[in-house]
């Protein structure tokens, strides 16, 4: 779920989370950086290394940082195969102008940010494998690449055809002239149906969008894997770009943290790997909570560090996330 009323937030989705337990496949997290990784392939499973291996690691890039565009960061991304065949058609849907067009009118998201130069970005054109439409996303928003597999690990198992947080009111399903969530079936791009009588799914995709608020992403948001990832992850730059800060406004710190100025003030005097490191997590964070740094917000963070620990996404059919 993103920003705004995400206080409401995904205090939910454990449920899925206590298949079974595995062993660790990889204790060595890269984390920021430009990495060759082609030295730790021999500690992958073979559909992982296949993933996995490139010249280039996509790294966290600072607050106000130029960034690559689409098409520089797709020729950056060799062929990789499709290790969740499900989201072939997602992975080869990509969004009409007039979509984005739309996505535009309704003013791209539903927070009051300082600037919506992210979601301007967005162009849900790019096709691949899963794991290529992360790496593209990770690249085009500098966001470090196996936060946005870890991240889509913990929310959906990286299923795009995955929806959440299910309310049974149509006050908690229909916001303002919204109405497409609430008492219907839903068509997906797989040939599948939602259907949800009396009740709606709130939160969609792989990085389960919180629909409810970001009403201006539908249909795309379920349709499109890279319109998915794109929204997710401009969402995330924007917060490390600072844009967030009239949304935290005169909000207090939680115990052992900063408030989020404090935190973009602390990197803006000290621009170092490890400030910057609690800027991208705390944008992360609040997509489970809408605080910065709060408890849920810290728990969620745990679980995804844990999972890039363990690149849990690497051991097919082995549905565990968050801490062994």
């Amino acid at each position: 779920m993103t920003g705004g009323p995400q206080a409401e937030g995904h205090a939910r989705r454990r449920r899925r989370k206590r298949a079974c337990m595995i062993t660790a496949s990889l204790a060595v997290l890269i984390v920021i950086g430009v990495i060759p990784i082609e030295e730790h392939a021999s500690e992958l499973t073979k559909a992982g290394r296949a993933a996995v291996l490139s010249a280039t690691y996509f790294q966290t890039l600072p607050p106000g940082a130029a960034l690559p565009d689409g098409s520089q960061c797709a020729a950056q991304i060799p062929a990789t195969p499709e290790t969740i065949p499900a989201n072939t058609p997602f992975n080869h849907t990509t969004v009409t102008p007039a979509q984005l067009a739309a996505f535009a009118a309704n003013g791209y998201s539903f927070e009051g940010l300082s600037s919506k130069a992210q979601y301007r970005r967005i162009t849900g054109d790019y096709t691949g494998s899963t794991d290529m439409i992360m790496r593209w996303a990770a690249c085009k928003y500098g966001i470090d690449e196996d936060v946005v597999r870890g991240q889509a690990w913990d929310e959906s198992w990286w299923e795009q055809a995955r929806t959440g947080d299910r309310r049974s009111t149509e006050r908690q399903c229909v916001q303002g002239n919204f109405h497409a969530l609430w008492d219907t079936g839903i068509s997906l791009v797989n040939g599948t149906n939602v259907a949800c009588p009396r009740c709606c799914w709130t939160s969609w995709s792989a990085w389960q969008t919180k629909v409810y608020y970001e009403w201006m992403a539908w249909p795309m948001i379920k349709d499109s894997t890279s319109f998915a990832a794109e929204y997710r992850y401009a969402n995330a730059r924007a917060c490390i770009n600072g844009d967030w800060l009239s949304y935290y406004a005169g909000r207090s710190a939680f115990p052992g943290h900063n408030t989020y100025a404090g935190d973009l003030a602390n990197y803006a005097r000290n621009p170092s790997h490890e400030n910057l490191d609690t800027l991208l997590w705390g944008c992360i964070g609040s997509h489970y909570s809408g605080e910065w740094y709060d408890p849920g917000a810290v728990k969620y963070i745990g679980d995804i560090q844990a999972d890039i620990a363990h690149r849990r996404w690497l051991t097919p059919q082995v549905h565990v996330t968050g801490r062994p």
